[in-house]
């Protein structure tokens, strides 16, 4: 079991940096999106910014805790797939509502952003393993 806790600290680790990344990045689309707003005179989306800011902010919440080895790692893991999950039924459900190919386009769930789903379950279920038995 403690080799599964100094990987799920390697995790940790990593995923304080990607969150900050994240975070970051969202920020950037925000302002993008702000500029586009200006310049076309219409409203961007922003539900991808919005959920930049949630998975950035969820994401670093979880690399800490599991830097940490704290037992509450699976809890914070477990809001993390479940924001993404809301968010991946969203963007479908945008998907089926889109009128052209245009608009499907937009809707796409990327492939980064489904590995790191499934990377999250895999951290999930091992921090879940060795934090509730």
């Amino acid at each position: 079991m403690e080799i599964i806790e100094w990987i799920l600290r390697g995790f940790g680790l990593l995923w304080i940096f990607g969150g900050i990344m994240i975070f970051k990045k969202s920020r950037t689309t925000d302002v993008y999106d702000e500029i586009l707003t200006a310049l076309q005179g219409q409203q961007e989306e922003k539900l991808t910014a919005y959920y930049g800011y949630g998975v950035g902010a969820l994401t670093f919440l979880s690399g800490v805790v599991l830097l940490l080895a704290h037992p509450f790692a699976p809890y914070c893991v477990a809001g993390l797939v479940v924001f993404q999950a809301f968010y991946f039924s969203l963007k479908h459900r945008r998907y089926l509502q889109a009128k052209s190919d245009e608009e499907r386009e937009d809707w796409i769930i990327s492939r980064e952003s489904k590995n790191a789903f499934l990377v999250s379950l895999m951290v999930m279920l091992g921090s879940m393993i060795l934090y509730l038995r």
